[in-house]
């Protein structure tokens, strides 16, 4: 994933400079291993730009200890798919609902206020959803004025 951020970062910087000059834009990226920093020397238009970003060694992934035999429901969801459902339910209502069953609708996101209802069921298997384990249907809601 780390790699993937510095990537998008570069063609974002990449996309900066295309529109404004007609030269090219050249990257070379130095990397002498571990313990050394990453280097990148981007040349545009006859100048030159030195970046030295340090690295470091990654730390152990993060193991969440869930009590497994006191969790009914869990479910991971990918944040920017979860981030595009949030934008998609009625924001002027008063009260959201989350909504988790092992039968359909699996994973409903509800809204509910003056200009009605609005649901957005996710299969378990949608790309959105990471791992789906449900036990038993649970409901939660949350009223938004409080």
């Amino acid at each position: 994933m780390r790699w993937t951020w510095v990537v998008f970062c570069f063609v974002d910087l990449f996309s900066l400079f295309s529109p404004f000059t007609a030269s090219p834009t050249a990257l070379k990226m130095c990397y002498r291993g571990y313990g050394h920093p990453l280097m990148l020397f981007l040349e545009e238009g006859g100048v030159m730009t030195v970046c030295k970003i340090n690295t470091q060694e990654p730390e152990e992934t993060l193991d969440f200890d869930f009590c497994s035999t006191n969790v009914v429901n869990k479910i991971i969801l990918q944040s920017e798919g979860l981030k595009e459902a949030f934008s998609e339910l009625d924001m002027t209502s008063d009260i959201l609902q989350i909504t988790m069953s092992p039968t359909k609708p699996y994973f409903r996101l509800s809204t509910f206020g003056n200009a009605g209802s609005a649901h957005l069921d996710y299969p378990k298997d949608s790309d959105l959803i990471e791992a789906f384990h449900c036990t038993e249907t649970q409901t939660n809601s949350r009223d938004t004025r409080e």
